[in-house]
């Protein structure tokens, strides 16, 4: 398995607007994807920094969504304003439960 690891700066915008947006695009392209499991993080020390990881089978399909991924600097689709990428890469996934 491979993971896309998403790591997103909030700039202060509102969560809950977040959270919706995340439900209404990034969990339904996912899933499209092929993903077999998502998970949105919240930093408890640091109230701006969000990280998504989405797991797929192959790592060709985590791949192929890391080269649909906006840049780092930009905004993911229909983010809050002040949402920025941070990061995203490709993982391994070496151990799950």
């Amino acid at each position: 398995m491979y993971a896309l690891f998403i790591e997103v700066d909030t700039g202060g915008s509102d969560a809950k607007a977040g959270v919706a947006n995340s439900q209404q695009n990034a969990v339904p392209r996912f899933r499209e994807a092929g993903a077999r499991a998502a998970y949105w993080l919240g930093d408890l020390s640091d109230k701006s920094r969000r990280v998504a990881i989405v797991v797929f089978d192959t790592e060709e399909a985590a791949r192929a969504q890391l080269e649909a991924f906006p840049a780092v600097g930009e905004a993911p689709l229909g983010a809050p304003a002040g949402v920025k990428i941070r990061s995203v890469d490709v993982a391994e996934v070496i151990v799950s439960l």
